[in-house]
């Protein structure tokens, strides 16, 4: 059955270097059609993965048998709306939309994934060469995301996403002599004309400055295509709008002529959630040439070659040119030889990866982080692999974002010590590591002595030069296996694992101490400071987190109270009433303790 589905759908856009089933199949969005008696003959692997129904067991079914894993019934949706106008049921949809034989708009459905889920669709009618409506074809997007974190996903969107299923910029066509041949029925919503207003006229009619489109031209021309270039347009009102428009020169074939393909996207509002689809009159071949996800084809290993790259591919990697490309290895695109093999290995095993992240060089030797998703095409006979398809997005920018909040979640912003959170979470792993091992962990928590008088005397940017001086001398005193953490204010703490014996925590406690015997220079200022510090043995003076933090603080306020300049130990258990009232609370979310007090004593420097 899907081998006659697949004839079905090829049947529609002739000849062509890709078999549209397997681009169908290919594509990130989950995509179906249907024909003209209702039944599915394209269920692609998106599909198949956001529904959970295998394209096997969907081809051929009718009676709206395809809407059940979304709604839990047989109902309507978007594809069978636009070939039976006469259902209308769009209030069923936010942001419902139509534009002759596309509609657009977005639903909320209980049944996927177990939960209410956001889905942004778009279907069309699908025509054969003779204008005839044969079927329809819907394409679906979670959208979920969307609404949880908008603000974040349109910059995303909008900085390197171009997703043709949703945008609602202009294309079009003109020949050389700048005449329409071909315009998107989005021009009405943008420019206010409509389509078969401006086909056959020229494009000079919608530029407010005619010097923008010289230099739109000049620039194609020269470069081959011009990308985001901010003008002002004419709407048909005569009211100006603010346009971004990308373009390139299409050099023709045996069936169509040179032309200039491009976009025009409007930017004045500047916050569309959404794009809409691009119409059905956009040939295939010119939607995977703009498609702005990188798309290449390779052979596997141990014989590595390109055989087809599109211009996404040669701007994210920073080539000229497609037969540059192709006399390249596809290795010398990885960061890492090695990540080749394992990928072409994984994507042979499990016939394809989804969206792994991996390193990649681009052609000037900088790196890139992209997400790659991609199959491998067997030959039917040998079942030995023929190619490997893959689309790649640049994630280089996501990946900054999340290094950059994973500093600020867990590193002090003034000195770049581990904060509080990455502190605690680190004294756990030790001294649960020294448990296992019977061993030792120390815990010393100190601060400066008279630093109030330094910000007081001196100002507050002394001071934070005065912390960032201390963190310098911490981190090179101590070993790359120790922990050093800000707290905050003057406060810091040192995790010395591996602990043997007492005396070596003496000894450090003093090596400490000895790091302040230089003067700090502040300000072309040289001033002097002590430090007190708080000490706490697990498991000799404390058994578990809980009770070495409440004893390290109340060593702490000890060696403050002794006048500072000195470190303090607590030894015994006695009186722990009294170490709960001298703790002065700095970690008021971990348990209390009672029972005796205990003892700090001076620790032998």
């Amino acid at each position: 059955m899907k081998k006659n589905m697949d004839s079905q759908a090829n049947s529609l856009f002739g000849s062509s270097r890709f078999n549209f089933p397997d681009l169908i199949d290919f594509l990130p969005d989950a995509t179906f059609m249907v024909g003209l008696d209702g039944r599915v003959i394209l269920w692609n692997r998106a599909m198949e993965s956001m529904t959970g129904v295998a394209a096997s067991a969907m081809l051929g079914r009718g009676d709206y048998e395809y809407s059940i894993p979304f709604y839990g019934e047989r109902r309507p949706m978007l594809i069978d709306i636009v070939m039976h106008p006469e259902l209308a049921f769009s209030d069923r949809y936010y942001l419902f939309k139509k534009t002759d034989d596309l509609l657009s708009g977005e639903t909320v459905v209980p049944s996927l994934k177990g939960s209410n889920r956001h889905l942004w669709g778009n279907a069309m009618l699908v025509r054969n060469s003779e204008g005839v409506v044969i079927g329809a074809v819907e394409t679906i997007r979670d959208i979920t995301d969307v609404k949880i974190s908008l603000d974040r996903l349109l910059a995303q969107m909008e900085k390197y996403r171009h997703a043709f299923e949703n945008i609602q910029d202009v294309y079009y066509e003109v020949n050389l002599d700048g005449t329409f041949i071909e315009i998107s029925p989005s021009v009405k919503n943008v420019l206010g004309w409509q389509r078969e207003e401006l086909i056959g006229t020229s494009a000079a009619l919608l530029y407010a400055e005619p010097a923008d489109r010289n230099i739109c031209l000049r620039s194609i021309t020269s470069n081959g295509g011009v990308d985001d270039y901010e003008i002002t347009m004419k709407r048909r009102d005569g009211s100006l709008l603010n346009v971004s428009i990308n373009a390139r020169y299409f050099p023709g074939d045996d069936h169509d002529p040179p032309r200039n393909i491009g976009s025009i996207r409007n930017i004045t509002p500047r916050k569309k959630v959404e794009e809409a689809l691009r119409t059905s009159e956009e040939r295939y071949r010119t939607l995977i040439e703009n498609i702005p996800v990188a798309i290449n084809r390779t052979t596997p290993p141990p014989n590595d070659r390109f055989l087809m790259v599109n211009p996404a591919f040669l701007k994210m990697f920073g080539f000229a040119s497609e037969s540059e490309v192709l006399m390249r290895d596809p290795v010398e695109t990885y960061f890492d030889p090695e990540e080749r093999k394992i990928f072409a290995r994984q994507v042979v095993e499990k016939g394809g990866l989804n969206a792994c992240e991996m390193r990649f060089r681009k052609r000037d030797g900088s790196t890139i982080w992209g997400a790659m998703t991609a199959r491998a095409v067997y030959d039917k006979k040998s079942g030995e692999p023929l190619f490997f398809d893959c689309i790649i997005e640049d994630v280089t920018e996501r990946k900054k974002t999340e290094e950059e909040m994973r500093r600020l979640a867990y590193y002090d912003a003034l000195t770049g010590l581990p904060n509080r959170a990455l502190f605690m979470d680190r004294l756990n792993m030790a001294i649960a590591r020294a448990s296992r091992e019977k061993g030792r962990v120390a815990l010393m928590m100190f601060d400066l002595d008279f630093f109030k008088d330094v910000n007081d005397t001196m100002g507050h940017l002394a001071g934070d030069q005065l912390l960032r001086g201390v963190a310098r001398r911490l981190q090179k005193q101590l070993r790359k296996s120790d922990t050093i953490a800000r707290l905050g204010g003057d406060e810091f703490m040192v995790i010395y694992a591996g602990v043997s014996d007492h005396s070596q925590v003496d000894m450090l406690a003093g090596k400490l101490l000895d790091l302040f015997g230089r003067p700090f220079r502040l300000d072309k200022k040289q001033v002097r400071i002590t430090a007190s510090i708080g000490v706490a043995v697990y498991p000799d003076d404390a058994g578990d987190l809980d009770m070495m933090l409440r004893k390290v603080d109340v060593a702490l306020y000890r060696a403050k109270d002794n006048g500072g300049n000195t470190s303090m130990r607590c030894s015994d258990a006695n009186e722990e009433k009294s170490a709960v009232r001298l703790s002065r609370g700095r970690f008021p979310n971990y348990l209390n303790f009672a029972g005796n007090n205990d003892q700090a004593e001076p620790m032998d420097r």
